[in-house]
């Protein structure tokens, strides 16, 4: 039972894919879902205090959850490859591309994000390259492990953003930034296909390609518009849980590099994340295990209520720049 409330985080996953499956009104499914109704619930049912973790943690029911999420997010994508192949180029598919983006983007991400930080190259650290190759960022893990979380409140990390900028400046500048940054960590490590970020990238193409000639151009359209969707998302999620909070020359990362929220309905169908602040001070421990920081800068509220304040930059800044701990605000 103490893994019940994760449970609901396929609420999202099987509209999207049933709307795939049905077409029509169906598909906008996700939307409604990510967009309308959990910024309601993300208020709605408010927030814990002082959680530390689930009770009594049973790694092989929290990493099942996690593996059941990923062959309902390759079953997802490929339902919306069969989608846009049988239907061609009408509403309903590109309706359908951005439900699945949405779902790539608040799931299949965020699921990718916790298993890249299992130990490399095992079973579950392959399976969040799937994930992330089912939204092409296949780079994220490296670049997100090896500099975000050494270098986050500085310069040299391109997700970390100063308080005043917006988020679409900041987007413009971190997904160029991001991918740069994995390229020469890559580089440093190995060269030619043996360079993993190299591979990723050439993966890629080459499924987006194989789209092409074994189905459409429309499919592989579908396809490139859901990841691009996905990595929108991940740069929002991004950009709030680091917004303003800075740090400079020698000063050691602590929790106050990190917003938090206990927020029960972002908690539960994101997999902690938003218990960010203790994910940088330990990034090893898994999803059940981390807990909140009693003095980690606190949002106001949860990961899906912030979004619609987040996409209007002024207003954006006038509600958040007050909030940002001085000490730490640059």
């Amino acid at each position: 039972m103490a893994y019940a409330p994760y449970c609901l985080s396929f609420i999202l996953p099987l509209t999207v894919l049933a709307g795939n499956l049905l077409g029509s009104g169906w598909t906008f499914g996700g939307l409604f879902l990510l967009f309308i109704l959990y910024p309601i619930l993300d208020i709605a049912l408010g927030e814990r205090q002082e959680y530390s973790g689930v009770a009594k943690p049973s790694k092989v029911i929290g990493e099942g959850i996690l593996f059941l999420h990923v062959a309902i997010q390759m079953a997802t994508v490929g339902t919306l490859l069969w989608r846009a192949y049988q239907e061609g180029p009408i509403w309903s598919t590109f309706v359908a591309a951005l439900s699945t983006g949405a779902l790539s983007g608040a799931s299949g991400i965020i699921v990718a994000h916790e298993l890249g930080h299992r130990r490399p190259r095992s079973f579950s650290w392959w399976l969040s390259q799937l994930n992330l190759l089912s939204t092409c960022y296949t780079h994220y893990t490296i670049e997100h492990n090896h500099n975000h979380h050494l270098n986050v409140g500085t310069d040299a990390d391109p997700a970390s953003v100063p308080a005043g900028r917006g988020l679409w400046r900041q987007i413009i500048h971190s997904i160029p930034g991001q991918a740069i940054s994995a390229w020469k960590i890559g580089g440093r490590t190995d060269s030619g296909l043996s360079n993993l970020v190299l591979r990723g990238w050439a993966l890629q193409m080459l499924l987006i390609a194989a789209i092409v000639f074994f189905f459409s151009w429309w499919t592989a359209f579908a396809f490139v518009l859901q990841s691009v969707l996905a990595v929108l998302l991940l740069e929002y999620v991004n950009y709030i849980r680091h917004y303003g909070l800075r740090r400079g020359g020698n000063e050691k990362q602590t929790e106050q590099h990190s917003w938090q929220t206990e927020s029960r309905w972002t908690g539960w169908t994101l997999f902690e994340v938003s218990l960010h602040p203790d994910h940088h001070m330990r990034a090893s421990l898994p999803y059940w295990a981390i807990g909140a920081v009693p003095n980690a800068p606190k949002l106001p509220v949860g990961y899906y209520g912030l979004f619609w304040p987040c996409v209007f930059p002024k207003l954006w800044s006038r509600w958040m720049d007050p909030k940002v701990p001085r000490q730490i605000d640059s």
